[in-house]
């Protein structure tokens, strides 16, 4: 029973971590994953491939860093960071 949740919260967190990287949201990568499936509803300008990326995405550090926060002591505490100098 152990083994079966820390597998599923493993792939949940694998992939939460997956797309803050990449800069998406989780709808924006379902979007574009259904796009990509359904090609014969697609115009030629929108058509997504497996080489997009995000608009936003400036990096994989720098993409934590806008999530996160750029404070490394910070990152997994759940604390307001406004008031941290």
């Amino acid at each position: 029973m152990i083994i079966c949740l820390c597998l599923s919260l493993g792939i949940f967190c694998g992939f939460h971590l997956y797309i803050t990287l990449r800069n998406y949201t989780t709808y924006e990568y379902i979007t574009k994953v259904i796009r990509k499936n359904n090609n014969s509803n697609i115009d030629p300008m929108t058509k997504v491939d497996e080489t997009s990326v995000s608009m936003f995405d400036v990096g994989a550090y720098e993409n934590f860093k806008q999530v996160f926060g750029s404070n490394l002591l910070c990152w997994f505490l759940p604390i307001n960071r406004s008031n941290i100098i």
